[in-house]
């Protein structure tokens, strides 16, 4: 897969999408040439300007990618001292890429769970994940929905009802894992 750097702002390092897939409107809609392709063979939804669902793409890119990038940041800036990952592979690629260069960073967190970030936060290797919590994120809004209906129940006076964020440290890793494990979590 490929890796592209958005920006590097004190030792920040932003992983994004292949620029050729960037924008939503250039990943869903048929390129012309596809259009024309599809138009001669079959009456495809595409030929007729619909969109078109993007070819299958790795994302994140490839773990040891990750990996080798962020190390040869690391290596490069003595002065980072925390990271931050924007998913569990990414979290656990700099965790990896620290330890490969021998470099102790005061802070390494994430976003999502896996089962090997948890452990990881569980031994005191990463700092913390956010959780955006899923299951919340589906179940409420039936809750509810149903409460509104059957019984003219409104939450939130007005006012938009999270679900999070919810932050996954050692304190709470082992409790975590085992509501993952559950499927609730």
């Amino acid at each position: 897969g490929e890796v592209s750097r958005a920006m590097r702002n004190r030792g920040v390092e932003v992983f994004l999408m292949p620029p050729e897939t960037s924008s939503p409107t250039r990943a869903l809609r048929a390129s012309p040439e596809e259009k024309n392709t599809n138009a001669s063979t079959s009456s495809s939804p595409a030929a007729e300007g619909a969109l078109a669902l993007p070819a299958p793409m790795v994302m994140p890119p490839e773990r040891h990618t990750i990996e080798c990038d962020l190390a040869a940041v690391l290596a490069a800036d003595p002065d980072i001292d925390a990271f931050i990952g924007t998913g569990p592979v990414i979290a656990m690629s700099g965790l990896a890429a620290a330890n490969d260069s021998g470099r102790e960073l005061l802070g390494i967190g994430g976003f999502d769970m896996t089962p090997e970030l948890l452990g990881a936060i569980d031994a005191g290797d990463v700092s913390f994940t956010i959780d955006q919590q899923q299951y919340l994120q589906g179940y409420l809004p039936i809750v509810l929905l149903y409460l509104n209906v059957t019984n003219a129940n409104t939450a939130g006076g007005g006012q938009p009802v999270l679900s999070g964020p919810g932050f996954v440290d050692q304190s709470n890793a082992a409790q975590v894992a085992t509501l993952v494990d559950a499927g609730t979590r």
